[in-house]
């Protein structure tokens, strides 16, 4: 599925349905750690880390939440939506998320494209 762009040095919203191995929804009242690790994919950065939520289930914060569905809204942080490689119009963020519950672990990736100001026309 496309995304749409964020945009470079704002906020923006990302939402998913938490599964695990086998297609099952996992309620967020089952959740006991999550981990967000975002870095930068292709270009010059390719691979080269941003910014790392260690954990962001347990902290107290609000970046994160899950709600009895599944459903996860993560709102990214205008330093997160940095440019990396000020060549590129749209320059891609890898978000791996990794979740555990008392009795299972997960993880999941998503490619969050991000729009460079100084370049769109």
């Amino acid at each position: 599925m496309a995304l749409n762009p964020a945009k470079e040095g704002c906020d923006a919203l990302y939402t998913a349905v938490v599964r695990d191995a086998t297609g099952a929804i996992v309620p967020g009242g089952q959740i006991t750690g999550m981990r967000l690790t975002l870095y930068y994919k292709g270009g010059s950065m390719n691979g080269q880390y941003i910014r790392d939520y260690v954990d962001v289930w347990t902290s107290g914060t609000d970046e994160i939440a899950v709600d009895a569905n599944g459903v996860l809204t993560f709102w990214f942080k205008p330093t997160d939506n940095v440019i990396g490689d000020d060549r590129l119009t749209i320059e891609v963020h890898r978000a791996e998320f990794r979740w555990t519950t008392a009795t299972r672990v997960g993880k999941w990736w998503a490619d969050i494209p991000v729009e460079n100001f100084k370049v769109a026309a």
